[in-house]
């Protein structure tokens, strides 16, 4: 009846007008409005924060009119002017009283043809705005926890924050860049309420005429939209403005429009239909004074996301609450919505749906998208999706649904919010023995794949029975990659490649039937995060190797499941349990130095390590085990990831590759930072401004034996140094590192501005360096020689790097940067490279010194 009302009460039209889609609303209102939808929301941006600016660029210069003449303008007809952004489109929209169409359309026009996109404006107004809301927004726990909800939910695409970060990296040119892509005719929809649709279309044709658009036609998601769920958990770092409650949200989606969830977030909203009544959601029986229940569904053109948004001071009542979510879902995956229950939640659910489009701004963008979408943009089909949804398809439809991954959000007190496991329905995940211990069996669930570079992949649920790793996959799943990109058989590293291919015996990707075959109804669950290198002993009991390449990747491998680590190093990321080796016997991965058991135990002390006894000894129980996610590199994966082959090129090129959800430079802050400390150094370079706060530290190899400078060349080079004391007063250190204990090492790593010194062990200590504008590291070879080992590593820190051949000097990505093909790589290196003979041009280091320390800052 209310749809029916509907349509009697209003005229509503579309129409296509020079390539323009046009669609107009005439209630007889006593003002109008014109909406400008831009098929331009985050999902599109071509740069994270690309979409926020050029939101926030609206109504700023145009070669019609200025900022402020539009401004009096408008205020001189009794307008308003406002933009909005979504993560499927970007809305301008303009309203004002009857009569000034015209005007209007002209100025919303004029916006998309002819922006000026002046840099002051963008430096003066635009990222101020820019910066003031995503500091807001990120203050506020409820906002923090949907945009975290959909990284979680869709990764990529409507995974995209609404906001620029703080730290806005976007530039004038970004912005205008990406306004050229998207304001083309056909990705604009322009949508009238109040207004005449014959005088809309009109203008529009006549404006639209007047001004070229010059856009290179619509940007598009790079892939269809695909729900994966996950869990993450935020403690707000002490420097944050945070006082907000402490906020868990529950969610679950779909990757297709799901009307289905919107009868559940009806069923779930607790807000009563009468003030000071109480409704029949089961949820309104644990609101309490102080806690805030909110149901969400967020509904999109090819996805849905719904769930509840639980708010409270006390950390028991949000446990109360997420407990009756999830006896909720349970009930409602169960079956036990119907009767009058299913009737009332369906009513609800549409009442909210048609009650939506009385607000002008939800209708303006309801009818956009669907004109945009090349859907029926009719008023009436936008409150008809659940009129054929009876109680069988409903719970069908939901008990699908509510079987995938929950998306899961806490923030807050992460010691004390629950985790998405303690909000779920009992499952029975115990079996107590004779002797009255009680082990953790759960039921056999599917695997997820989490994340995927050649060599680096993290996983959920994945099983292990006498020794192989055993994947779980769903038919919805997205293709796997092959096990062969994941995995080798562990052979050592000389091996030739046939025998380094992985059996059936290594890895396996089965069915659910298969799986209950092999496993029966459950495993043994082995908790937490557990980190699993696949690679054989030959590189583990090397510091380099194995600290700078095998914990270093696999670290950058799980950091990116939290695009929010700080600069400070909070993450919301918990500590591995565990590091697993299989192939590595427990007195194989120490290295002569003792620095690899040093770095373990300072970054993670309570993480376990299991080697290939222990491997043997869960394989011999012949009994199935389950862990909860592990983080699995091996070397030989990652070397089939590029074409021309070579065992000895640099794992970290698909580690830095890995999807992430952000690219953040500060995602080994929190191992540098663990580490540092434990070494009782400074984890931040002093930067009072003083001279002695630059540190050079050279790296000397003078009495290794293999691999170091002219005796000569070393000598002015030390002169040179010392001189860059005595002018500047800068600090400088001649060390030999096989001299100092461990903390020393660190410690004077952590300090040091420029660290140099010949091709080697010592430069692993770049790892430790504080990243800043003027940390670099100088890296010194014979003439010709080249390798990737600590370039790779200062790239992904944000330390700039520069090799040396003598007096010349090259830094990737800049011209001379020595490629692969043109030079011979590693055991084809010149007779040189091992030499102790190896060149350096003492001035030419020190005037990159200069060069590098005096314009910049700390």
């Amino acid at each position: 009846m209310l749809s029916t009302t509907l349509r009697a009460s209003q005229r509503r039209s579309y129409a296509t007008v020079s390539s323009v889609n046009v669609a107009a609303i005439n209630r007889g209102q006593p003002t109008s409005s014109v909406s400008v939808i831009v098929k331009a929301g985050t999902r599109y941006e071509s740069k994270p924060g690309v979409a926020h600016c050029l939101k926030n660029f609206a109504f700023k210069d145009t070669a019609k009119r200025s900022a402020l003449r539009s401004m009096r303008e408008t205020e001189l007809f009794g307008g308003v002017l406002s933009s909005s952004l979504s993560r499927e489109h970007l809305t301008l929209t303009a309203d004002f009283l009857p009569g000034n169409e015209a005007y209007f359309v002209d100025l919303l026009v004029s916006q998309l043809t002819s922006t000026r996109f002046a840099r002051h404006e963008f430096v003066e107004t635009v990222a101020p705005s820019v910066k003031e809301d995503a500091t807001a927004a990120y203050n506020d726990p409820a906002v923090l926890a949907l945009e975290l909800a959909h990284g979680i939910a869709f990764r990529n695409g409507l995974g995209a924050g609404l906001f620029a970060s703080v730290s806005n990296a976007v530039t004038v040119s970004d912005v205008k860049e990406y306004a050229s892509k998207v304001y083309s005719k056909d990705n604009v929809a322009i949508v009238g309420t109040g207004v005449d649709e014959a005088l809309l279309k009109k203008l529009v044709e006549e404006h639209f005429a007047e001004h070229a658009v010059s856009g290179g036609g619509a940007p598009s998601a790079s892939t269809k939209s695909s729900y994966f769920g996950g869990e993450t958990r935020v403690a707000p770092s002490p420097e944050a403005h945070f006082h907000g409650p402490h906020t868990v949200f529950i969610g679950y989606g779909a990757a297709t429009p799901s009307s289905e969830l919107a009868i559940l977030a009806a069923y779930l909203d607790p807000t009563a239909s009468l003030k000071w009544g109480q409704s029949t959601s089961p949820l309104s029986s644990v609101l309490s004074s102080g806690t805030s229940i909110k149901s969400v569904y967020l509904p999109y053109s090819d996805a849905t996301l719904a769930g509840v948004l639980i708010q409270s001071s006390s950390v028991a009542e949000v446990k109360k609450a997420g407990e009756a979510v999830a006896n909720a879902v349970k009930a409602v995956r169960n079956g036990s919505l119907e009767g009058e229950a299913f009737q009332t939640a369906l009513a609800k659910a549409r009442f909210k749906a048609a009650s939506a489009l009385e607000e002008r701004g939800v209708l303006a963008d309801s009818v956009g998208g669907k004109l945009l979408s090349g859907g029926d943009a009719t008023v009436e089909s936008l409150n008809t999706s659940m009129e054929k949804i009876d109680r069988s398809s409903f719970t069908k439809s939901v008990s699908t649904l509510l079987g995938s991954k929950p998306t899961y959000v806490a923030i807050g007190d992460i010691n004390g919010l629950p985790f998405v496991d303690d909000t779920k329905s009992p499952q029975p995940t115990s079996v107590e023995q004779e002797d009255g211990t009680v082990i953790s069996r759960p039921p056999l669930i599917y695997t997820h794949l989490i994340r995927h570079s050649p060599g680096f992949t993290v996983l959920d649920n994945v099983y292990l029975l006498n020794g192989t790793l055993y994947i779980v996959n769903p038919a919805s799943q997205t293709a796997l990659p092959e096990t062969r990109m994941m995995i080798s058989s562990g052979a050592k590293l000389q091996s030739p490649d046939p025998e380094r291919e992985p059996t059936d015996q290594n890895m396996q990707v089965i069915t659910m039937e298969t799986a209950k075959n092999l496993f029966g109804e459950s495993a043994t669950r082995i908790d937490g995060n557990s980190f699993i290198c696949y690679d054989p002993i030959e590189l583990f009991n090397h510091y380099y190797h194995f600290a700078a390449e095998i914990f270093f990747t696999i670290w950058r491998t799980y950091s990116s499941l939290d695009p929010h680590i700080t600069e400070q190093g909070t993450t919301s990321l918990p500590p591995p349990k565990r590091f697993l080796a299989p192939h590595i016997p427990a007195n194989g991965w120490r290295d002569y130095a003792k620095m690899n058991q040093y770095v373990l135990r300072g970054a993670f002390p309570s993480m376990v390590f299991e080697f290939d006894s222990t491997w043997q000894d869960r394989a011999k129980t012949g009994r199935p085990f389950v862990f909860d996610r592990i983080v699995l590199q091996d070397r030989a994966a990652a070397s089939r990831g590029w074409d021309d082959t070579d065992q000895w090129e640099k794992i970290h090129i698909f580690a830095d590759k890995i999807e992430s959800d952000s690219n953040v430079l500060s995602w080994w802050e929190p191992v540098r930072r663990n580490v540092v400390a434990f070494s009782g150094g400074d984890v931040v370079r002093k930067a009072t401004g003083a001279p002695k706060d630059i540190v050079i530290t050279y790296v000397t190899r003078q009495e290794w034996g293999r691999r170091m400078l002219k005796p000569a060349d070393h000598e002015r080079l030390v002169v040179g140094l010392k001189g860059l004391h005595e002018k500047y007063g800068w600090e400088v250190n001649i060390v030999k590192m096989e001299n100092m204990r461990r903390d020393q090492q660190i410690a004077l790593a952590a300090r040091s501005t420029i660290l140099m010194g010949v091709h080697g062990n010592g430069l692993t200590s770049l790892i430790w360096m504080t990243p800043g504008a003027s940390s670099t590291v100088l890296e010194f070879f014979a003439i010709e020689a080249f390798a990737y080992d600590f370039m790779y590593p200062a790239k992904m820190l944000g330390i700039k790097h520069y090799g040396f051949w003598n007096n010349v000097t090259w830094s990737w990505p800049e011209p001379g940067f020595p490629r692969k093909p043109d030079y011979p790589q590693h055991r084809g290196q010149p007779a040189g490279f091992q030499g102790n003979d190896i060149p350096i041009d003492a001035d030419a280091v020190i005037k990159l010194c200069v060069e590098r320390l005096i314009p910049r800052t700390l």
